[in-house]
């Protein structure tokens, strides 16, 4: 399961490149010196990935009441198809317009993330990378809904904390190395993103299919029950 959210958060670098990478370069660091430059940057990615493993945890634990209910696989077919129907958008198989509905909520976080650039405190920089964490995105998304088929807070807080230590090496890259990625690689990236969601659709529908696969299309046990056997006397 770890190594599946790193390997999530890996694919994520290109992604962050385009979305989170004027971010990263915005940093104030200019002024700092090379180890107070490097402990901000850290700092930064740390609100980030501490925000991630929240949501992870948040989901994990609405995963499993779902469990609780039976549901949850019947949950991850229809959260695979939409993963797939994400991807025949990207392939431009099927035209689509999203509907701006994050609007106001974009303006609250900029707000945020923008009084906080202001202070470049230490804690600032955390905040900041709190604020980060909270933009919409994509692959955080994808993320987030692994987390949620888990069902379990301790093993979605787990896995996008992983997701989120998979993403370093661009984000803490970046303020550094400055426009080094080019729009080649932002380019390529816009290439792989189908591909990745499609095969990540498929295995959603898989892991609900009840098929008896092991950890790919798990068996449903009809014979388990939601909550351990009780006895209630009544008096």
């Amino acid at each position: 399961m770890f190594w599946a959210a790193i390997t999530l958060g890996l694919l994520a670098n290109l992604h962050c490149i385009g979305m989170c990478g004027p971010i990263a370069l915005a940093l104030p660091i200019g002024n700092l010196s090379k180890i107070q430059k490097v402990f901000s940057v850290l700092t930064y990615n740390f609100g980030r990935i501490v925000v991630y493993a929240f949501l992870g945890a948040g989901f994990g634990l609405f995963g499993y009441g779902l469990k609780l209910i039976g549901i949850l696989q019947i949950l991850s077919i229809i959260l695979g198809v939409f993963l797939i129907f994400q991807a025949l958008i990207q392939f431009n198989i099927i035209k689509f317009t999203k509907p701006n509905i994050t609007g106001k909520a974009l303006n609250f976080l900029k707000k945020g993330f923008n009084n906080q650039f202001k202070k470049r405190s230490i804690d600032a920089f955390f905040m900041m990378g709190v604020f980060n964490g909270l933009l919409p995105c994509g692959m955080v998304y994808t993320a987030l809904i692994a987390s949620l088929l888990l069902g379990s807070w301790l093993e979605g807080f787990s896995f996008m904390f992983f997701y989120g230590i998979g993403t370093l090496p661009v984000m803490i890259s970046l303020p550094f190395i400055g426009n080094f990625f080019g729009q080649q690689l932002r380019a390529y990236y816009q290439k792989v993103l189908p591909y990745t969601l499609l095969i990540l659709g498929i295995i959603f529908v898989l892991r609900g299919a009840n098929l008896g696969i092991p950890y790919l299309s798990p068996a449903i046990d009809t014979n388990a029950k939601p909550y351990p056997a009780q006895t209630i006397n009544c008096y």
